[in-house]
């Protein structure tokens, strides 16, 4: 969490030709942090805006191949539930 995935595609010497990403808390518009509780525990996530991550990941030399939602993995987010998230989101990059 401390790291988002496009500064840690900044630190490698070789990037992968392809990533592959699974159940991820994306909004719609909204980047921020929070805490979600996951029944036996409450978890630091971080969560980022949607256009901003794809813009982040395509500026480090990436294409989106695909998107997809993970239904039935949701997040909400107390008091706020304007950032809450009904589905988690994959992606699929490939090197340009």
């Amino acid at each position: 969490m401390p790291e988002s995935l496009p500064e840690i595609l900044d630190r490698l010497s070789r990037r992968p030709a392809r990533i592959l990403i699974d159940t991820t808390p994306i909004h719609r518009t909204h980047s921020f942090f929070t805490l979600n509780s996951i029944d036996t525990a409450y978890c630091p996530y971080r969560v980022q805006g949607h256009d901003t991550f794809v813009a982040a990941v395509s500026q480090r030399g990436y294409r989106l191949r695909d998107g997809w939602l993970n239904i039935g993995k949701r997040m909400q987010i107390a008091f706020e539930p304007e950032y809450s998230l009904t589905h988690y989101t994959g992606f699929c990059f490939d090197a340009l």
